[in-house]
C-alpha cells in the first residue's frame, strides 16, 4: 500500500506537468493569435476590394421583396435579413447597409397607441438621404373618447411628409382609415405601386360621401393586392373609394362585374377573381391587355382581348346560378374564336376534361404559342404529351407548334410508369425546345434503366437521370423533380 509520503510525490510530480502543459497550451494559443494577426493583415478578401457602388448594388439584390415584408412576418425576421443582417459582418459593410439605398425600403406597424418601435422610425429615415422610399403600414384603428374613429397621427404625418419620396405603399387598413389618412388632398409624384388592403367594417350600410385616393399621383400605373393574405381590397367599382383607374397598366385583386375593362383603358396586366357581381354582365372589349390571369371562367364568355399574349386559366372555375360548375369546355374555344389573340404563353389545367378542351382548342394558337404550362396532367394526358413508343407521334411536334420554346408541367403525378421513357425519346426528338419543366406533387426515384439516345448517334444504355441530364449539359434548360431539387443536372 502506498505510503503518505509517496502519494504526495505523484501528486507533486502531476501538478508540475500539468503547469508545464499549461505553459505549452498558453504558448500555443498565443502563436495561434500571431498567426491569426499576420493572417487577417496579409489575406485578401476579393468582396472587401469591391467599389462601394459596386456592393451597395449587389446589397440591393440582398433586400426581401415586399411579399415577405407583410403584417403577419414576425419582428425577428428583420434582424435575420437585408439590410439589418448585413451590418453584423464589419465596420465596412456596415457603413454601406446604412446608406440610404439599402434603408429606403420600411415596414411600419401602428397601432392606436404609440409603441417603442415608432422611436426608431426616425433613425431610420434619417439614413435614406434623398432616395425614393417604400413604405408598408398597418393601422388599427382605434375609438377616441367621444366614439369617433381615431388614427395614429404619426402615420398621417409619415405619408404627408414624405409623399414626394414614395416610391411604394401599402396600407393595411379599414376603409373609413383610408378617408383619415387624407390621400385624396397629397401629391405623390414618385409613387408607381400601391397595394390597398382593406378590412371592411361593418359600418357599410351607411353611405358615406366618396373618397378619391391618388388622385394627385401621375406616375401610379400598378395597384396590386397583398398575395398571401385573405383581407379584402378595395372595391374597383365602389363609389366610396375613387381611384385613377384610367392610368393603371396593372392590376392585381378582385373585381366585381366588368367595370374596370371600361374605366381602365391603359391596363395591359390584370390577374383577378369575381368576388360577387354588382352589375349585369355586358360584353366587353379591352384592345390593350396583354397578360391575363383568370380565376373566374364566368367572366370569359364576356370578353373579347385581341392583344392577348399570356393567358393563365389553370385555376379558373365558377359556379352557375343553378349550382352547377362553369367549365372551359363551353367558353374557352368561343373566346379564342371571337378573340384571336396572338397568344405567346398559355397556363391551363390538364385534368382530362380540361385537357380535351385544350386539343379542341390548340389549332387556334398553335402557330403562336412559346410556352405551354399544364398543371396537374392526368395520366390520360400524359400518354397523349409522350406516347409510348410504336404507339404515334406526340401532339406537340414541331411541325404542330412550330415556334414552342418552353414546356412545363406542374403537379405531375409519381405514377408516370413508362412514360419516363417516353419523355426522354420526345425530348431528344424535339430539340427545339429551349426549356423543359416537371415538378412533381411528391418525390419519386430516376434509377430505372433505359436504352435511348439522339436518334443520328448510337443509343446508350443508361438511367432516365443520366438521359436527362446528358440532354441538359448538350444545352436544354430542364428541370425534372420538385420545387427543391432537379434530377436532370445531377452528374452520372
Amino acid at each position: 500500500m502506498p505510503t503518505t509520503i509517496s502519494l504526495r510525490k505523484r501528486l507533486a510530480k502531476l501538478d508540475t506537468q500539468i503547469g508545464e502543459h499549461r505553459r505549452a497550451l498558453h504558448a500555443l494559443e498565443n502563436a495561434r493569435t500571431a498567426l491569426e494577426r499576420t493572417l487577417h493583415d496579409t489575406a485578401t478578401f476579393p468582396v472587401l476590394d469591391l467599389p462601394v457602388e459596386i456592393a451597395a448594388k449587389i446589397f440591393v439584390h440582398c433586400l426581401p421583396p415586399f411579399a415577405n415584408l407583410g403584417w403577419y412576418r414576425p419582428r425577428s425576421v428583420y434582424k435575420n435579413t437585408a439590410p439589418l443582417v448585413l451590418t453584423s459582418v464589419c465596420r465596412t459593410w456596415r457603413d454601406i447597409a446604412h446608406s440610404g439605398a439599402l434603408v429606403n425600403t420600411g415596414y411600419l406597424p401602428f397601432v392606436s397607441k404609440p409603441t417603442s418601435g415608432e422611436d426608431f422610425i426616425d433613425r431610420w429615415l434619417a439614413r435614406t438621404g434623398n432616395y425614393p422610399l417604400s413604405f408598408i403600414f398597418r393601422a388599427r384603428i382605434g375609438w377616441g373618447e367621444d366614439g369617433v374613429e381615431s388614427l395614429p397621427q404619426r402615420m398621417r404625418d409619415l405619408i404627408h411628409n414624405y409623399s414626394h419620396r414614395l416610391q411604394f405603399l401599402e396600407l393595411y387598413i379599414t376603409e373609413p382609415g383610408i378617408r383619415l389618412l387624407g390621400l385624396d388632398v397629397v401629391v405623390f409624384p414618385l409613387l408607381e405601386s400601391a397595394s390597398l388592403n382593406c378590412d371592411i367594417p361593418g359600418l357599410w350600410n351607411s353611405q358615406p360621401p366618396p373618397v378619391i385616393v391618388f388622385s394627385k399621383a401621375p406616375r401610379l400605373h400598378e395597384l396590386v393586392r397583398h398575395p398571401k393574405t385573405g383581407l379584402t381590397l378595395v372595391k374597383p367599382v365602389n363609389l366610396r373609394v375613387t381611384l385613377p383607374w384610367g392610368q393603371l397598366t396593372k392590376y392585381d385583386g378582385p373585381i366585381f362585374g366588368l367595370a374596370l375593362f371600361s374605366t381602365a383603358l391603359n391596363l395591359t396586366e390584370l390577374s383577378c377573381y369575381l368576388d360577387f357581381l354588382e352589375e349585369v354582365l355586358v360584353p366587353v372589349t379591352h384592345f390593350g391587355l396583354r397578360s391575363l390571369a383568370l380565376k373566374s371562367v364566368r367572366l370569359l364568355p364576356y370578353l373579347t382581348l385581341p392583344a392577348l399574349q399570356h393567358l393563365d386559366v389553370a385555376d379558373a372555375s365558377d359556379m352557375t346560378d343553378d349550382g352547377s360548375e362553369y367549365d372551359l369546355e363551353r367558353t374557352f374555344e368561343p373566346f379564342l374564336v371571337r378573340s384571336s389573340p396572338p397568344l405567346v404563353s398559355l397556363r391551363i389545367p390538364a385534368d382530362d376534361r380540361h385537357f380535351e378542351v385544350w386539343g379542341q382548342c390548340a389549332g387556334h394558337m398553335n402557330r403562336t404559342l412559346e410556352t405551354i404550362q399544364f398543371h396537374g396532367p392526368s395520366t390520360r394526358a400524359m400518354s397523349f404529351l409522350f406516347p409510348s413508343e410504336g404507339k404515334g407521334d406526340s401532339i406537340l411536334t414541331h411541325s404542330a407548334f412550330p415556334n414552342l420554346r418552353s414546356l412545363q408541367l406542374q403537379a405531375v403525378s409519381c405514377d408516370f410508369g413508362s412514360h419516363y421513357s417516353a419523355l426522354v425519346r420526345f425530348l431528344y426528338s424535339e430539340s427545339h425546345l429551349r426549356s423543359f419543366s416537371l415538378v412533381w406533387a411528391t418525390n419519386p426515384f430516376l434509377d430505372s434503366r433505359y436504352f435511348c439516345g439522339p436518334p443520328e448517334t448510337f443509343r446508350q444504355f443508361d438511367t432516365i437521370g443520366g438521359h436527362l441530364s446528358r440532354i441538359a449539359h448538350a444545352g436544354m434548360k430542364i428541370h425534372v423533380g420538385t420545387k427543391d431539387k432537379n434530377y436532370a443536372t445531377i452528374e452520372q
